[in-house]
C-alpha cells in the first residue's frame, strides 16, 4: 500500500487542522473503472459500492482483508446522480438519470425495485437515511427535496431548499438534522432539521462544490470532497460550525467520487472513491 503524507494548508478563515494522523492511504483498487454515478456506503466490516457510468457493477469490500468481491448486479444501469444509503439489513439505491428506485438484501444478496421517486434525478442527486425513513436530493438544477418511507414504501415531498441543487450535491445525516451541499460549483452549505422540516444555512464551504463533491459524518464532524478534479477535503466542525482545511486527496477528484465512514466499532477511517474514470479507492485515517 502506498500511503500519502499529509499536505496542510489553509485559506483566509478557515482554521488549520490540528497535529493528528490526517493520512491518506492507497487501497486494493476497485476491480473496474468507477465513474459518474459510482457511490458508496457501509455496513459492518464492509464497505459497498455502484461503479456508476452506465454499468450495472456492484462490489462488496473486505475492510479487514483489503479485498473486493463482485457481487449480485443491479437491476439497470446506474449513472449520474446514483447514491447510496443502508439502513439494517438493506441498502437502498438511486440509479441516478431515471425515477428508478431499488432494495438490495445484504443477507440474500438480491435487488428488488421499490416505489419510483416522484420524478428523475440527475445531477446532484444524493441519498441519506435516518430511522425508518430516507431522505434524497432529486438535483438537476431544482429545490426538490423528498423523504422515503421505508415501511410504507412511499414517497413524500418536503420543504425545498432554497438554491437549485445541481452536481457535486451531497447529503449526510446526523442525529435530528441532515447537512447538504448544494454543487454546481457553489459553497452553500445547508442543515436540515427534520422535526421542524427546515433549512438553515450554516458556514460556507471553503470553496465552491461540483463534480464529486461529497459528504460523510463521524462524530462532531462532517468530511467532504471539493470535487471539480481537484483535491481539496475538508473538515466541517457540527457544534463550531466551521471548516477547517485537511490533507489533500492523492489526485483530484472528479465524477464518480464517493465517501463513506466505516461503521465498525471505533473504526477511524473514512473510505473514498475518486471516479474520474478510474479504479483509485482510498482510506483515509482520521
Amino acid at each position: 500500500m502506498i500511503i500519502w503524507p499529509a499536505i496542510f494548508g489553509a485559506r483566509a478563515g478557515v482554521a488549520a487542522p490540528a497535529p493528528g494522523s490526517n493520512t491518506w492511504t492507497a487501497m486494493a483498487p476497485a476491480p473496474g473503472i468507477v465513474g459518474w454515478g459510482g457511490a458508496l456506503t457501509s455496513v459492518g466490516d464492509f464497505i459497498y459500492a455502484l461503479a456508476g457510468g452506465g454499468t450495472n457493477h456492484f462490489w462488496r469490500y473486505n475492510a479487514l482483508t483489503n479485498a473486493w468481491v463482485a457481487m449480485a448486479a443491479a437491476p439497470g444501469g446506474v449513472s449520474i446522480g446514483s447514491a447510496l444509503t443502508p439502513v439494517g439489513d438493506f441498502i437502498y439505491a438511486l440509479a441516478g438519470n431515471s425515477n428508478i428506485f431499488w432494495r438490495y438484501s445484504i443477507p440474500a444478496n438480491t435487488w428488488t425495485t421499490m416505489a419510483a421517486t416522484p420524478a428523475a434525478v440527475a445531477h446532484g442527486g444524493a441519498l441519506t437515511s435516518v430511522g425508518d425513513f430516507a431522505y434524497a436530493f432529486r438535483g438537476n438544477l431544482t429545490t426538490t427535496f423528498w423523504r422515503y418511507s421505508i415501511p410504507a414504501n412511499t414517497w413524500t415531498t418536503m420543504a425545498a431548499t432554497t438554491r437549485s441543487i445541481h452536481a457535486g450535491a451531497a447529503l449526510t445525516s446526523v442525529g435530528d438534522f441532515i447537512y447538504a451541499f448544494a454543487g454546481g460549483g457553489t459553497n452553500h452549505f445547508w442543515r436540515y432539521s427534520i422535526p421542524a422540516n427546515t433549512w438553515t444555512d450554516m458556514a460556507m464551504a471553503p470553496s465552491g462544490v461540483f463534480y464529486g463533491g461529497a459528504l460523510a459524518s463521524v462524530g462532531d464532524f462532517a468530511y467532504a470532497f471539493r470535487g471539480g478534479r481537484d483535491n481539496p477535503f475538508w473538515r466541517y466542525n457540527i457544534p463550531a460550525n466551521t471548516w477547517a482545511v485537511m490533507a489533500v486527496a492523492p489526485a483530484g477528484v472528479e465524477g464518480g467520487g464517493a465517501l463513506t465512514h466505516s461503521r465498525r466499532i471505533n473504526d477511524p477511517f473514512i473510505y473514498a472513491f475518486r471516479g474520474d474514470n478510474t479504479t483509485d479507492f482510498w482510506r483515509y485515517n482520521i
